[in-house]
């Protein structure tokens, strides 16, 4: 952990990292509502529209790439150094492979998003 001390208890440990995975959401779900209303609201040339979907595209591979990369990074530690992925050393002194895999599964979400909405966006640009 970060801050000395000693490590939080079992119960203790699992409400720290709920309330941080809880409190993370509910940034990332204002944040997307905020973006939304404002671009609902707001008169953009649909030029402008047309040039994010390179940079929409980009980002979406880059994310795919780092979740590769964690992924790697995941199957690497356990293959050397198993004491280590099978510890109590994840996020908020949790079992190191539930962090690794929930983290991992969030971002194949998120990537499958943001590859579907790239697509999508792609496609409705050839089509127009």
């Amino acid at each position: 952990m970060v801050v000395p001390g000693p490590t939080p208890s079992g119960v203790t440990r699992a409400v720290l990292l709920l309330t941080w995975v809880g409190v993370f959401c509910v940034a990332a779900i204002a944040s997307t509502v905020a973006v939304t209303v404002a671009a609902i609201n707001s008169e953009v040339a649909p030029e402008l529209y047309r040039r994010a979907v390179t940079p929409a595209l980009v980002a979406a591979g880059t994310m795919a790439a780092v979740a590769i990369a964690v992924l790697a990074w995941g199957v690497a530690t356990l293959a050397t150094e198993p004491n280590l992925f099978w510890s109590n050393r994840g996020l908020v002194a949790t079992s190191t492979a539930v962090s690794w895999l929930a983290v991992l599964v969030g971002m194949a979400i998120g990537t499958a998003i943001a590859l579907r909405g790239a697509a999508a966006a792609r496609a409705t640009l050839k089509s127009s």
